[in-house]
């Protein structure tokens, strides 16, 4: 398949993933090590993520049991707050579009999160083989063998219902027999796979790492980044670093065009 040709056209692809960044944090940091920087719940956006869990107990009990009960809650807090998460983009793949439609469904043609991710336009769009990512990911080695870490990738859920996320934190639903690292990682799907309605526009994927305590990870992408993807307002001064960097690893480079509010790829920087 002809991998540029193929994304030129309108139609969406369930093997690419798009992660949007700032220019300078891509070619100052990003490229010196070709690796992806996961971070932490703590510095996501959205305050379901960020925002500690309030745990509580729905009941009577004992002192020592109460005790017991809040210093698991306490663990399973900092466990939740140390996931570690690398975010893409997903073109749309469920819906039907009208033709006026279909430019909007692919996964680089996201207005906000240009503004949001790429700074206002002028940042890049990094295309990812995904099965070769995935793949990179989950054979990927602990560099650190003292920590025991679990690895999990999906689609985001989007719902405004957070019943089972409030369930989650009576520590009455915390099994006795299990600790708080096993907790977590029973529920990954509410803890890490679920987010609110007004994010749904972003069509996340997630890689997701939960560590039994504090872990930096960093995942090395190549031979599963495809392409690049320069916004509006790429600046010019980025230009030459750019094309030479995508030239030398192999990849597309593109830069997004705006003709009557309709995106589409040039390989001529719009300035």
């Amino acid at each position: 398949m002809n991998l540029t040709k193929h994304l030129i056209n309108e139609y969406p692809d369930e093997g690419l993933l798009y992660h949007y960044t700032k220019a300078s944090t891509f070619l100052d940091k990003i490229t010196q090590s070709n690796t992806l920087k996961f971070s932490s719940f703590k510095d996501t956006n959205d305050p379901v993520e960020f925002v500690s869990l309030r745990h509580y107990v729905m009941g009577s009990g004992n002192k020592d049991e109460l005790d017991s009960l809040f210093t698991k809650g306490r663990e399973i807090s900092n466990i939740r707050n140390n996931i570690k998460v690398c975010c893409f983009s997903i073109d749309y793949v469920e819906d039907q579009y009208s033709d006026t439609e279909k430019n909007f469904c692919r996964g680089f043609c996201r207005c906000r999160m240009w503004s949001q991710y790429a700074e206002n336009h002028s940042g890049l769009c990094l295309v990812f083989n995904k099965e070769r990512i995935k793949n990179r990911f989950l054979s990927s080695i602990n560099s650190e063998n003292t920590i025991h870490i679990k690895k999990y990738e999906s689609k985001v859920k989007y719902d405004n219902n957070l019943s089972g996320l409030f369930n989650l934190t009576n520590l009455k639903n915390v099994p006795l027999e299990k600790n708080a690292f096993e907790f977590i990682n029973d529920n990954i799907d509410i803890y890490a796979f679920t987010k609110l309605k007004d994010y749904r526009d972003e069509q996340e994927y997630r890689l997701v790492v939960v560590p039994e305590t504090l872990y930096k990870f960093e995942l090395s992408y190549m031979d599963s980044l495809v392409g690049i993807i320069a916004g509006y307002r790429f600046p010019e001064i980025y230009k030459v670093s750019i094309e030479k960097y995508a030239k030398e690893n192999n990849c597309f480079l593109f830069y997004m065009s705006w003709t009557n509010g309709k995106p589409s790829l040039t390989e001529k920087l719009i300035i």
